[in-house]
């Protein structure tokens, strides 16, 4: 689902090649492990600023990645990341949180978000699994909380 504003809208499925192969580098193994958010934060932290900036110099060639394409594709494919769309953003800001842009300062905010509601979160993530028998990763988990928040509440 593209956004007419965007540039892959004028590109076939073979924009995103690259991005796979990307993705599928040792360098970014570790993101694939996606509930291993509350341990070794400050390499993951890391990980993820790294990757996050790889995939907009690879798209760079064909248009401007935006912090919410990037972190789509993170959530989509690794669960690494909450996808930073519009009510996401509206949520994290209502919840008191501030935000800018996809940058070491978001992402340690996200982590002590997960860490101070661990138990929420892993609660959650079991009914879900016993109820529908899927597993939604931790940040899906979080991008579902944020987005509903957004998508409810006054924020701009």
């Amino acid at each position: 689902m593209y956004r007419g504003s965007s540039f892959l809208i004028k590109h076939s499925y073979t924009v995103h090649r690259e991005i796979i192969d990307l993705l599928t580098t040792p360098e970014s193994a570790p993101l694939w492990d996606n509930d291993v958010v509350l341990e070794d934060n400050a390499q993951r932290i890391h990980t993820i600023i790294e990757v996050t900036n790889a995939i907009k110099r690879t798209y760079h060639r064909f248009g401007k990645a935006s912090d919410t394409l990037v972190t789509k594709i993170l959530l989509g494919t690794t669960g690494c990341m909450p996808a930073c769309d519009r009510y996401f953003i509206a949520g994290f800001k209502d919840a008191g949180f501030k935000y800018s842009s996809v940058n070491q300062q978001f992402i340690e905010h996200v982590f002590r978000f997960c860490e101070d509601n661990k138990a929420e979160l892993r609660g959650e993530q079991d009914r879900i699994l016993r109820e529908h028998q899927a597993y939604y990763p931790i940040m899906k988990l979080v991008d579902m909380y944020f987005n509903e928040r957004g998508a409810t509440s006054d924020s701009p």
